[in-house]
């Protein structure tokens, strides 16, 4: 930090780091697979780095210090990125229209931009070229993923889905079909020489990536997978035979065949017990 005396330093300030999307979690987890390390930066962990100016440095105490502030504040605000996301919903942007639509510098919309593209948000979509002789800037897009985080049309799409094949068909033969989502839904079976263990613990990392809350236990060779929200409970409520996809699921993942004893009333919740072997 910039001493009294006017010495230039630097100033750090703490940011919170980002775990990966959720979406990149579930391919690792329904690949079996640890999910990547945290991303090393350049600079140090959970932290960014704004180094002064020779021109800042050289003026009063006072002004220097409202010059970090400000540059802090543009940095750590926890909106910085939200707004970011938000203005490139409506198309592509480049660094400096960004800069000028939001009133952060261009070094602080580089950071976040590069953070968002680390964290599979954002991508650079080509390059403008302008009128002068000057480098052609750089554009920026929301990836498919970002978008289909600000997008509020799956649920109530998905419960008139279920609501039309359900007026279309018996009850045995839709929860036929929810038995075949979920075989489908589930990745591929684990190798013959997995455990009891891995397999449990394949299972719920694939559900938690999913944004169920999990608690397992094996007792006696009993398996029970419980929750305690469901992560579709927008849609058990009025279709209460989906959870059969998902304990389709997991029965394909454990090698046990599972049976539903979820709860549909005030907050929804999932359990799923085993009742035989395959």
């Amino acid at each position: 930090m910039a001493t009294p005396n006017g010495t230039a330093g630097t100033v750090t300030s703490r940011t919170p780091c980002v775990p990966p999307d959720g979406v990149i979690a579930w391919r690792h987890a329904a690949a079996g697979v640890d999910a990547p390390p945290a991303q090393r930066y350049s600079h140090a962990p959970e932290s960014c780095i704004i180094r002064s100016t020779n021109r800042s440095a050289n003026r009063a105490p006072s002004a220097r210090i409202g010059v970090y502030v400000t540059r802090i504040r543009q940095t750590v605000s926890p909106n910085s990125k939200a707004r970011i996301l938000q203005l490139l919903r409506s198309g592509e942007q480049s660094v400096l229209e960004v800069s000028e639509e939001l009133g952060l510098a261009r070094n602080t919309v580089r950071a976040h931009l590069a953070n968002l593209e680390r964290e599979n948000m954002v991508l650079r979509s080509g390059v403008r070229h302008g009128g002068g002789a000057g480098k052609p800037a750089h554009l920026f897009q929301l990836t498919p993923d970002a978008q289909a985080r600000f997008s509020r049309a799956y649920i109530p799409l998905l419960q008139t889905l279920l609501q039309t094949l359900y007026e279309r068909m018996t009850e045995e033969e839709f929860r036929d079909l929810m038995d075949a989502v979920g075989r489908n839904l589930a990745p591929e079976p684990a190798t013959e020489d997995a455990t009891a263990d891995m397999r449990l613990n394949r299972a719920t990392s694939i559900l938690e990536a999913l944004g169920a809350t999990l608690t397992t236990a094996r007792t006696n060779g009993s398996t029970v997978v419980e929750g305690a929200t469901c992560p579709l409970g927008a849609v058990v409520t009025h279709h209460p035979l989906v959870c059969e996809a998902v304990g389709t699921m997991l029965g394909r993942i454990l090698d046990v065949r599972l049976v539903a004893e979820c709860r549909y009333d005030g907050v929804p919740s999932c359990r799923f017990r085993n009742e035989r072997e395959y």
